[in-house]
């Protein structure tokens, strides 16, 4: 792809890990449930825990970034996130399973500070459209782990076989991020003598609401979605498995493909058919009981959740020029909340009424999306 830089390309190796470890997790999300025996109110409890952990990481990474350096923050993270994974894999009990949740969000939100404030570094310095990119190795990451998931369950291999299998995919990324650090010299070390992090306001304020919708649908499809087709669909443990590979396969292409669907629609009409793709996507899979239905209902939800985060990130620098980094960093905050507090509101929804019924909330938060479509506005476009 001519649009990525040589700078970029170490970026997208830490998102496509950062989303491998988190797929894989997340694809054998009904196996653990399953052996544990966890009902969905105790299921959402410990995704509550991954929700805080990786919340509380926000700040201290966010401060860790601006004295070492996003890229070098983003190195050493990639070596710790392995263990904590591992560690879910070897939890024999609830107490060890809820230490190691904590550890895996902490760590994953860390990640997820640091490798986008390097993105949105190098895509000033390029001067292009590259968060979409960015996002899209995430995806594709995400993808991967799933389908290892599948494969596993298929073959039912043991969960700590599976996760050692992957966790050891973090020896080549690392080697490569060694050989070639000279492309992560410029990664956005702030040289603001002090930084803070303020509410935001306003039209930044939809837009981060914006984020956040998109990331509780994102971050539902990744814990509920193979739950919803083995127990709303009845479909087998391989077949659930897909469910999330076909939602992050999706997002991958449709993120790949970001910058031309921007360039061709314009921002406000890319937002407004992002919202009627995830809508539409929503609705069919709570009306109509299919496995084939339902497969395709997470592709048109995969292609309605691909850009807006990125985009939300990329409007908030434009928001707030002048402190472009606390923008991004009130964006992170709604839309990394949302990602890892949907779980946690979907399961809760689910004990009280129905996951089912718990699921019409995603087309509530696209109909709401849809709404704050113009707020994408450029000064050229016209809405």
């Amino acid at each position: 792809m001519k649009f990525i830089s040589k700078q970029a390309v170490p970026v997208a190796l830490v998102f496509i890990f950062n989303g491998l470890l988190f797929g894989a997790w997340a694809s054998r999300v009904p196996f653990i449930k399953e052996s544990f025996g966890f009902s969905e109110m105790q299921l959402s409890a410990l995704l509550l825990l991954l929700a805080f952990g990786a919340i509380s990481s926000f700040a201290v990474a966010g401060s860790m970034a601006d004295k070492v350096g996003a890229s070098k923050l983003s190195f050493w993270l990639c070596i710790l996130y392995p263990f904590p994974f591992a560690l879910i894999s070897l939890s024999e009990n609830i107490l060890l399973l809820a230490i190691s949740l904590f550890l895996f969000g902490w760590v994953h939100g860390a990640m997820d500070v640091s490798m986008n404030s390097w993105g949105t570094s190098i895509e000033k310095q390029s001067k292009k459209i590259l968060m979409p990119f960015f996002h899209a190795m995430f995806s594709f990451g995400a993808g991967l782990g799933a389908a290892s998931g599948v494969l596993a369950a298929t073959y039912h291999t043991a969960l700590f076989t599976h996760f050692i299998i992957v966790s050891f995919l973090v020896i080549p990324i690392c080697w490569w991020l060694r050989k070639h650090k000279h492309l992560s010299a410029v990664d956005g070390v702030n040289k603001v003598k002090k930084a803070s992090f303020s509410f935001p306001k306003g039209s930044l304020l939809v837009v981060a609401m914006v984020a956040f919708s998109c990331a509780l649908g994102e971050g539902a499809m990744a814990d509920w979605a193979s739950i919803y087709m083995s127990s709303e669909i009845n479909s087998s443990h391989a077949q659930a498995a897909l469910a999330y590979t076909v939602f992050s396969i999706f997002m991958v292409l449709t993120r790949l493909s970001g910058h031309k669907i921007i360039e061709i629609l314009g921002i406000v009409n890319t937002v407004r058919l992002c919202s009627i793709s995830s809508m539409l996507g929503a609705l069919l899979l709570v009306v109509i009981n299919n496995t084939y239905v339902s497969l395709f209902s997470f592709s048109l939800l995969g292609i309605g959740y691909a850009i807006l985060m990125p985009l939300a990130f990329s409007k908030a620098a434009k928001i707030n020029e002048n402190n472009a980094g606390a923008a991004i960093a009130s964006i992170a905050m709604f839309a990394y909340g949302g990602m890892l507090l949907g779980p946690v509101l979907i399961g809760v929804l689910a004990e009280f009424l129905s996951l089912k019924t718990a699921f019409y909330t995603f087309v509530i938060t696209s109909i709401f999306v849809l709404i704050c479509s113009n707020y994408f506005k450029e000064e050229h476009e016209v809405a």
